[in-house]
């Protein structure tokens, strides 16, 4: 989740830049204009309106947009891009926060249903991925097994092994575990050691 709001805040960093810099720019030709009849120069409306030295900030993205579009014949490359990026993370965005707040009610459930204790939570940066540790007692082995969508990892544990846990994970998320390149050993997944309930 972290990642996405970083990502979006970089977009509307560079939709803002342009913009204010259009603005800038426009005052500078008119000022320009002024000493020198032969450059040729056109009143915008709207950067009249917006008046000299007025900055968007990062509240008014939406009218920064707006007013891009207006202005530029062409946007920069980078800043049409950005416009994409910032709509993507924003709906993103959306979408997670629905999800998280549907773990959470999942998660304060298990809590309050099964009399948790001594547990802790810990969240991905990258996705709504979240995960619930709970200490490894028989109780809390029989919930997983129970109420998770897939405890394989643990029912297929020998005795012994299952001793040697000191905790249980759950994860609660909407996507399986991924993977990540390593040079020396090539493709690696994520560790999948945990029973899993999916969010959809």
């Amino acid at each position: 989740m972290e990642d996405l709001i970083f990502f979006k805040g970089l977009a509307i960093e560079n939709i803002i830049d342009t913009a204010n810099c259009d603005i800038e720019n426009y005052f500078d030709l008119k000022d320009e204009a002024e000493d020198d009849e032969d450059i040729d120069f056109d009143e915008d409306e709207d950067c009249e309106e917006y008046g000299r030295g007025y900055k968007f900030d990062e509240d008014e993205v939406e009218h920064a947009i707006s007013f891009l579009f207006s202005y530029e014949d062409c946007l920069p490359d980078d800043t049409d891009k950005a416009i994409d990026d910032y709509r993507e993370y924003n709906n993103k965005i959306a979408d997670a926060e629905y999800k998280i707040r549907h773990i959470e009610k999942k998660i304060n459930m298990f809590i309050k249903d099964f009399n948790l204790e001594n547990f802790r939570i810990e969240t991905s940066r990258k996705s709504v991925s979240t995960y619930l540790y709970v200490p490894n007692t028989p109780k809390n082995m029989e919930m997983i097994i129970n109420e998770t969508d897939d405890s394989s990892c643990y029912e297929d544990l020998d005795a012994e092994d299952i001793e040697d846990l000191d905790e249980l994970c759950i994860r609660f998320s909407d996507h399986d575990t991924g993977s990540y390149w390593d040079d020396e050993y090539g493709d690696i997944s994520y560790d999948d050691s945990y029973a899993m309930i999916e969010i959809r």
